[in-house]
């Protein structure tokens, strides 16, 4: 019996060695995807077959010796899979893989790899623009050159305009651009994206935004200052280097007109009275422009004039009749104190006139000498009662006067006059003298008083 069981192994061993003899199987490693060149950047799969193709072992082993290096390098233990990824090649991943079968003694030949030249990243812009306005909408791609696989993971930096601090856009991502949906001014700057897998980066990309068109509202007219009823023409200028506005947006008190689109409006006080703003659109780029600042549109009352006779008056009728009234005032306050004062001027000229007159007849019959009169003065004197009682009564005043009869020179009158201290006081009452007919209309005395020297 056990003759017979060693029979049979030898009988099996020697059919395996026929087999082996007749086609012998070996371990083979390949490169997924085959590439005649390998770029940083790429993605490779090795793959650990068998020549003829054969089952799967149970257990794979991958090995690589690095270029220009003589030590061996296990890249995994024993494993289930007979496959080993390399999901971004780098320039160090050049040199010699193999890889062993647990049931097959022999490895594999050696597949030699080598990453070919520099890979760079690149950013680039869709679409590409030279000049680029806020609101537009652009998109950063990071690229390649020459062309590779896409990687695994990609970030976004941007070193912002003025400022020395960089910063991070998106973290590590999937996709390889980053949009920017709505360009601002704050935009502006460098801007540079890293590829997982290769060390270096790219020419940094630099975004400059140009400043949008600035509008100015200009008065058209009237002039100021504005009145109520008064309408106002307004004008929406922008900058000449463009002339193609389509259309203008018009804004009072920060709200859009939507019933006002073109270049130049008209405004009616006082109920469009406000704070305007413009802004234009075109087809071209820039399709907008910025907005401009604000012109107020206020107005006034018109004057209105008042005439009043009283001397005081209220704040609220002084503000409102404004100058115009105080000047009517005084224009008629300085009439009536004109008319007054020539009236009395005239009334006080009259009586200096009449005085005056009075005074020179006075001074006349006072001048005339006492012998000069003979008996009709002294019949005069002495009947005067009966005389001038029959005439008229209301104009003479009676008294007794005792005159000296004799004729004296002048010179002894003088020198008695002068040795005299006795003086009386006489009331004359001396009618005018009748000129002319008109006169008799305001008949009069006048009473006088002279002083007469008299001896005994």
């Amino acid at each position: 019996m056990e003759l017979n069981i060693l029979h049979l192994l030898l009988l099996l061993t020697s059919v395996v060695h026929s087999a082996l003899s007749q086609g012998e199987i070996k371990t083979v490693l390949r490169l997924e995807p085959s590439r005649t060149q390998i770029f940083p950047g790429d993605s490779v799969t090795l793959i650990c077959d068998t020549e003829p193709k054969s089952e799967h072992a149970p257990w794979y082993k991958f090995y690589k010796k690095p270029e220009h290096q003589d030590q061996v390098q296990d890249l995994t233990f024993w494993i289930k899979e007979n496959n080993y990824n390399i999901p971004t090649v780098k320039k160090s991943d050049s040199g010699s893989y193999w890889c062993k079968r647990d049931d097959i003694d022999t490895e594999s030949d050696r597949l030699h790899v080598i990453v070919s030249g520099e890979i760079k990243t690149v950013l680039r812009l869709e679409p590409s623009r030279t000049q680029i306005f806020p609101g537009d909408s652009v998109t950063l791609i990071c690229d390649t050159e020459p062309k590779t696989q896409p990687a695994v993971w990609y970030k976004f930096y941007k070193k912002p305009e003025h400022k020395d601090q960089d910063q991070d856009l998106t973290g590590w991502i999937k996709e390889n651009n980053y949009n920017i949906t709505t360009v601002e001014k704050s935009d502006s700057g460098s801007y540079w994206c890293e590829r997982y897998g290769i060390d270096t980066e790219g020419d940094r990309l630099h975004l400059i935004v140009s400043e949008l068109p600035v509008p100015t509202v200009t008065l058209v007219s009237p002039q100021r200052p504005f009145y109520s009823g008064d309408t106002v023409t307004l004008s929406c200028d922008i900058t000449p280097q463009y002339t193609d506005w389509e259309l203008y947006f018009w804004y009072r008190d920060r709200t859009c007109i939507t019933s006002k689109t073109s270049r130049t409006i008209s405004i009616s006080l006082p109920d469009e009275a406000g704070q305007y703003g413009c802004s234009g659109r075109r087809a071209g780029r820039p399709k907008m422009s910025y907005t401009s600042s604000t012109f107020t549109v206020s107005y006034q009352d018109l004057p209105t004039p008042a005439l009043t006779v009283h001397p005081q008056m209220s704040s609220t009728s002084a503000s409102s009749t404004g100058s115009v009234q105080d000047l009517q005032q005084i224009g008629i306050w300085a009439s009536v104190a004109a008319a007054l004062f020539l009236a009395i001027l005239g009334i006080l000229l009259c009586i200096f006139i009449k005085t005056r007159g009075s005074q020179s007849n006075s001074v006349d019959s006072g001048q005339k000498k006492p012998g000069d009169q003979g008996p009709k003065q002294d019949q005069n004197l002495s009947g005067g009662n009966e005389g001038v009682g029959e005439g008229e009564t209301d104009d003479v005043t009676y008294s007794s006067i005792d005159v000296q009869k004799k004729n004296r020179s002048q010179k002894v009158m003088r020198a008695e006059e002068a040795e005299s201290n006795n003086v009386t006081y006489v009331q004359l009452n001396i009618k005018s003298k009748k000129r002319k007919a008109e006169e008799q209309k305001e008949p009069g005395t006048h009473a006088v008083y002279s002083e007469l020297k008299l001896e005994d």
